[in-house]
């Protein structure tokens, strides 16, 4: 990346998930001199939502991993911007870097008071009834994200069958002209070789009366 510039990734995210963020620097003079300069040299991350809600910004140093809490299903994107000073190191006009990210699932229950009078029948479902509620919801965006995705693969596969009816269109034209060519072409000859073999008959002919006469004589 370029100074001045940012690196983003973009990803279908799941409600209930946390996503852990970090940076990797692969030129290892950049990478010593933002250790030496954790202090003062921070990165700049932000972070978009799919509604706009709940965007984040954040100044990390280069050994910081934070963590972000997925509130909502859709595409999300997440962008950093190393500091001026990373490039001014030997001179840099680019440095290599890669955003590290894992994602895991965290679902979280909530507690339920129960009351020790009631029976164990009842514990379990106030106990369950949570889990239920997050597994569902959980389960709702795994089928919204994997409707996109089937969408996203329609779509490029429309495009694919496009090319190739425009690709099969275009070798058809060809065979036909080629066909034509080898029509027109094959014409062109035979009427050469009647021309030639006209050509000889009348020669044959000539020298045949002009010998006659000859004899005549």
């Amino acid at each position: 990346m370029k100074k001045g510039e940012m690196k983003c990734f973009v990803g279908d995210l799941i409600q209930n998930h946390t996503i852990k963020l970090g940076v990797n620097i692969l030129d290892k003079q950049v990478l010593e001199y933002l250790k030496q300069n954790q202090a003062s040299e921070k990165i700049s991350f932000s972070w978009y939502n799919p509604s706009g809600y709940g965007n984040m910004q954040k100044q990390v140093s280069i050994d910081e991993k934070f963590e972000i809490t997925i509130i909502e299903n859709g595409e999300h994107q997440g962008c950093m911007m190393l500091p001026d000073g990373a490039f001014d190191v030997n001179s840099y006009h680019q440095v290599k870097t890669e955003i590290l990210s894992f994602i895991e699932q965290r679902i979280e229950q909530k507690d339920n008071k129960t009351n020790q009078a009631q029976s164990t029948k009842q514990q379990e479902d106030k106990n369950e009834a949570p889990m239920h509620g997050a597994v569902n919801a959980a389960t709702t965006g795994h089928f919204q994200l994997l409707r996109r995705r089937v969408y996203k693969i329609k779509q490029v596969l429309e495009e694919i069958i496009d090319r190739q009816n425009v690709e099969r269109e275009k070798e058809e034209s060809y065979k036909e002209n080629l066909k034509s060519f080898s029509s027109a072409f094959f014409r062109l000859v035979m009427g050469q070789i009647l021309v030639l073999i006209g050509c000889g008959i009348y020669a044959v002919f000539s020298l045949k009366q002009f010998f006659l006469k000859k004899h005549i004589l």
